[in-house]
């Protein structure tokens, strides 16, 4: 008996797959913000920024996603409104990609879609930040980013490996 569980956890262990290193691991900081800052305009005021980002409280703080890595939210950043306080907290980049759902999905906008978050840690087909990178599946608002295409294969794989990863920061 003693020997079948041993031959059980030996077998359990094995694999043809080479073991990843720690310099192999994508981490948030190192591989996906870097995606974001050459791509979807996070950093030049063109789409993704913070200036296109409002958190509407009524909305659990949903708004136009900003690509930004940086703690924003709480204050409105452009427009008559700039200066003002949205009462939302203001969220790191990767609280906001896990943790607020897509304004796009769910009521105001699209009801007959239900919400979705970002990223969905550990189920890459169930975040919605990769369906619109892919040009796949979305809340109702059929445009592929960045800008109207579909993502690179490259940038795709890179954001697919993270979220099944588990999305590690």
């Amino acid at each position: 008996m003693r020997r079948a569980w041993i031959a059980v956890l030996i077998t359990g262990c094995s694999s043809s797959e080479p073991a990843a290193t720690a310099s192999d691991a994508l981490t948030f900081e190192k591989d996906i913000v870097p995606l974001f800052n050459r791509s979807c305009g996070s950093s030049d005021n063109e789409c993704h920024s913070r200036v296109a980002f409002h958190p509407n409280k009524e909305q659990d703080c949903r708004g136009w996603l900003s690509l930004e890595n940086a703690a924003i939210g709480d204050t409105i950043y452009a427009g008559p409104d700039q200066g003002k306080a949205t009462g939302c907290v203001a969220m790191g980049l990767y609280d906001r990609l896990t943790k607020l759902d897509a304004w796009e999905c769910g009521a105001p906008y699209f009801v007959m879609f239900p919400r979705k978050k970002y990223v969905e840690p550990g189920k890459p087909e169930a975040s919605h930040l990769l369906n619109k990178m892919n040009g796949g599946p979305q809340c109702g608002v059929p445009n592929a980013m960045p800008k109207g295409t579909k993502a690179s294969a490259a940038d795709i794989e890179l954001l697919t490996r993270w979220i099944k990863t588990g999305a590690p920061r």
